[in-house]
């Protein structure tokens, strides 16, 4: 007996959230709907144009079908609650990524090398770092292009008045 009075107690809060204007235009779409009252009645009764009861009746009807759609089972999480769940998981990485870091600077410690210095050598195992060479086609290709400028500088320049 006490599941019935707390499934009312639910019903009569939910019904209390509801204005009387809005319950009564309820009540009189309802009777509309149901062929006790005409449309024309309905809104008479209820202050508005025929166009603006219409406009109240479909409003009323998308509420009633999106009432019946079946809702999830359980908690359904909210944007912000998932934007939050992502943060707190984004510092806990982070603080795992920190501590394992920390264990492979100890462990590199403990076995005697050091990165730093590591990163310094060329790979002959010298302490200097190798200079990069540059690459021999690129240095043939801007030789060629200076000789083709050059070129083109000085058939410009034997051709021209002021040059002669």
């Amino acid at each position: 007996m006490k599941k019935t009075g707390a499934k009312e107690s639910k019903k009569a809060r939910r019904q209390a959230s509801f204005s009387n204007d809005a319950r009564r235009c309820a009540a009189i779409i309802l009777e509309v709907l149901a062929g006790s009252l005409k449309p024309v009645d309905a809104a008479t009764a209820l202050g508005v144009c025929l166009n603006r009861y219409y406009q109240l009746e479909d409003r009323a009807l998308g509420g009633f079908v999106a009432a019946c759609e079946p809702v999830p089972h359980g908690r359904s999480r909210s944007p912000q609650k998932e934007v939050d769940l992502l943060k707190k998981k984004c510092e806990h990485l982070e603080q795992e990524s920190n501590r394992f870091q920390a264990l492979a600077r100890a462990a590199q410690k403990t076995v005697g090398l050091n990165m730093e210095r590591l990163s310094r050598m060329d790979n002959n195992g010298n302490g200097k770092k190798r200079r990069r060479r540059p690459a021999v086609r690129a240095l043939k290709a801007a030789e060629k292009i200076r000789i083709g400028l050059e070129t083109e500088k000085a058939a410009e320049g034997g051709n021209s008045p002021a040059a002669g």
